[in-house]
């Protein structure tokens, strides 16, 4: 019972909650039980408490997951090599008339001599990063038009490196039994008869073809490329001046390819020594060498690499025709 203390009421006394905090954590557990039945019966939702960060809005800081036990290996980066770079031997070949002479540069030296035919290469490509031949990959069959990376080297060359550049003959005029004989059926299939310069090439292109046609793994090692384009590239641009079987054109050659590797030099000259002039002319070895010194230096920086056109079409058998060449 409440006394009355002189005509007031007295105030009720708070007892103390025989539970402590544990009691008056359960009374907040049933208001708050009750009201989240009060919401749920009118169709109500209970708002959420927008949190501010105190480095502002959208700059929380992120919190990196922690790894879980036995996971830390898959979270590494993979090691990656350098940019570009393949190790290997490069290798350039061009004919001659004693055959195929080739230049190799491998581990900073060089090496190379002659080879009766292309074919007693082939332990020397298939064991090399990159070869390059001065020779025609991949040959079209039938058409009034020619490849286009014979057309695009033209057109980056210009006059009068431009003329360096042969028309290759199609397929068919490969078995022809003699230059009028070619004419005939390369005028038959494509509208064009052949030039003189194209038909004392025909039979190393049928070489190539052949060993390509008939070794599919040798696609990847051995790409077709011009000296004259390759020099282009290596000059930052620029094609020589003078006709390589000038003196003039050798020097100018040979300056370039100083400039680039010195021990290159001293190459040419052994492998000059090592076989006569009837065999191989001096212009053929250094052909061979523009396309290995060319090869190296793609195979340091492969995004170095360009080739025409950019986007090669391919022949019946699938050999791309495309030329290579370096740009720096």
């Amino acid at each position: 019972m409440v006394r009355r203390a002189r005509g007031c009421l007295a105030a009720p006394r708070r007892l103390p909650s025989a539970a402590g905090p544990a009691g008056a954590a359960r009374r907040r557990h049933r208001t708050a039980g009750s009201d989240a039945r009060r919401r749920a019966a009118l169709g109500l939702r209970r708002a959420r408490r927008t949190a501010v960060h105190p480095l502002g809005p959208g700059q929380r800081r992120r919190h990196r997951r922690r790894p879980k036990p036995g996971a830390a290996h898959r979270q590494q980066p993979r090691p990656q090599a350098a940019h570009g770079c393949v190790s290997g031997p490069a290798v350039g070949i061009d004919g001659c008339r004693g055959g195929w002479v080739w230049c190799r540069h491998a581990g900073g030296r060089w090496d190379g001599g002659l080879a009766a035919d292309l074919a007693a290469l082939r332990p020397v490509i298939a064991a090399s990063a990159m070869t390059l031949v001065d020779m025609p990959i991949g040959l079209l069959t039938a058409g009034a038009d020619e490849r286009g990376c014979d057309r695009a080297a033209r057109a980056l060359l210009g006059r009068p490196r431009a003329s360096s550049i042969f028309r290759p003959p199609c397929r068919a005029a490969l078995d022809a039994r003699d230059y009028a004989h070619a004419c005939e059926v390369n005028r038959r299939h494509t509208g064009r008869a052949l030039s003189k310069q194209t038909w004392n090439i025909a039979g190393k292109i049928k070489e190539v073809d052949a060993l390509l046609a008939g070794d599919a793994p040798l696609r990847k090692r051995l790409r077709e490329a011009h000296p004259e384009v390759c020099l282009w590239g290596l000059a930052g641009g620029r094609a020589m001046q003078y006709n390589k079987r000038k003196p003039a054109g050798q020097a100018e050659r040979r300056r370039l390819l100083s400039a680039l590797d010195p021990d290159c030099l001293r190459h040419l000259d052994a492998v000059a020594q090592a076989h006569p002039r009837r065999a191989v002319a001096q212009d053929d070895i250094l052909d061979a060498a523009i396309l290995a010194l060319t090869a190296a230096l793609g195979l340091e920086d492969a995004g170095a690499l360009g080739r025409l056109p950019a986007v090669p079409e391919h022949d019946v058998i699938g050999l791309p025709m495309e030329m290579v060449y370096l740009r720096r």
